[in-house]
């Protein structure tokens, strides 16, 4: 969820999606980052930092999928 309010405690399974990637031999190695509850439209969250746009730090991607579009 990414907001402070919600405890940090590794989920007990992966998600389908993940389980079947890893299944397929892909190696998790990064996490993203949404808003508290996918809420505000900046990309900032109470438990992770301001998602940065890797080319121009100075910027950031926006949008409930920061973190996402950073990685992309």
């Amino acid at each position: 969820q990414g907001s402070a309010a919600s405890p940090l405690i590794p989920a007990p399974a992966d998600a389908p999606v993940a389980a079947r990637l890893k299944e397929a031999g892909a190696i998790i190695f990064a996490k993203t980052t949404v808003p508290d509850f996918g809420m505000l439209s900046s990309g900032l969250s109470t438990f992770h930092t301001l998602a940065r746009n890797p080319w121009n730090l100075a910027c950031n991607p926006g949008g409930s999928s920061a973190g996402a579009s950073a990685a992309a």
